[in-house]
């Protein structure tokens, strides 16, 4: 994003519709051995930004699930969390 303002702005409008899947799902790669799944199936969101950059992880139950969200965000964290810091370093070096 061209205003560092704009990660800010979009990543609180986006949390702010905690109910509301704002990213579709996503397919996994061919090869993979991971089913396609749909939405029905249950997903977590999240958002982080720093400046121009923002970062949205999505998770969902290779199984299908449609429960156990708090231990899918547990999960989901980790990377979420690498790849905001690798963010926040490239941004700060700019």
């Amino acid at each position: 994003m061209k205003d560092p303002q704009d990660a800010l702005r979009v990543v609180t409008g986006l949390t702010m519709a905690f109910d509301d899947y704002q990213v579709g799902t996503q397919a996994p790669p061919r090869g993979s051995g991971l089913a396609t799944l749909g939405p029905e199936t249950g997903m977590v969101q999240s958002f982080a930004g720093y400046g121009r950059v923002m970062v949205v992880s999505l998770g969902q139950w290779s199984d299908g699930r449609t429960g156990d969200f708090e231990k899918l965000v547990d999960g989901m964290q980790p990377l979420q969390k690498a790849v905001t810091d690798r963010v926040t370093r490239y941004e700060g070096d700019r």
